[in-house]
């Protein structure tokens, strides 16, 4: 499965459920944590949906990124950090996680 194009759907999911087509990282989010993040539609969660994926991506359970994800973010540093990191970079590491654990999809 190529995540970067979504070709193939990750969650069977209806899609008038979820806005993802402004937003195709937001695919990548299992949906409780789409849901915990307050929707497609809410403020900042294009930043933080990325940055649930960076840090999940590198090894640490769902209850982990999304606790670093959903943190206050004062200084707008971690805001800064995910957007000097190209989506395409996101999208492999996410891949290669999910290849080392024979799996399509995040597990929330």
């Amino acid at each position: 499965m190529d995540l970067r194009t979504g070709v193939d759907a990750v969650y069977n999911i209806a899609m008038e459920d979820r806005c993802v087509t402004v937003d195709p990282m937001l695919r990548l989010l299992p949906a409780p944590v789409l849901g915990w993040l307050g929707g497609p539609d809410a403020p900042e969660v294009a930043w933080r949906a990325r940055y649930f994926l960076m840090v999940w991506s590198l090894g640490a359970s769902v209850a982990y990124a999304f606790a670093i994800a959903a943190a206050p973010d004062g200084d707008h540093e971690t805001e800064r950090l995910v957007a000097a990191t190209d989506d395409a970079a996101i999208a492999d590491a996410v891949a290669r996680r999910l290849d080392a654990e024979g799996s399509s999809v995040i597990s929330a």
